[in-house]
């Protein structure tokens, strides 16, 4: 949750203060910024209401869109870099490290999470 933070709100938080006046650096950030508290308060607002868990569920949905964000946003830098020199290596390596970790974070949910999300009946049930 700690890496998830770190990497999903307060790093590009801290790059989009630092050249908020780049228009393609807000493009690049803010989306995956902004889908992040989304499915974050979404999580909480289901939590407990729902009969199973749907964490993992909409995680995999928000992460889906969040990886398609950060794709997108990689070309996007690439192909119109509007920074140069260690500004542009900094928010490239940003994107490039928030690829790696959501791609890692589907791939934990879809195999764990999402599992014990849709079958928590047959952990429970008597043998």
């Amino acid at each position: 949750m700690l890496l998830a933070v770190l990497l999903g709100l307060l790093l590009p938080g801290l790059a989009l203060c630092l050249w908020r006046d780049d228009a393609t650096v807000r493009a690049a950030l803010l989306p995956s910024i902004i889908v992040l508290l989304v499915q974050t308060q979404i999580e909480r607002v289901c939590a407990g209401r729902l009969p199973l868990d749907v964490s993992p569920l909409i995680g995999v949905v928000y992460t889906g869109y969040r990886l398609w964000q950060l794709w997108y946003a990689t070309r996007l830098f690439t192909a119109t870099p509007t920074l140069s020199g260690p500004a542009h290596a900094a928010i490239l390596g940003l994107l490039v490290a928030g690829l790696v970790f959501w791609s890692a974070n589907i791939v934990f949910l879809s195999v764990v999470g999402v599992p014990r999300a849709i079958a928590p009946a047959t952990r429970s049930a008597p043998a």
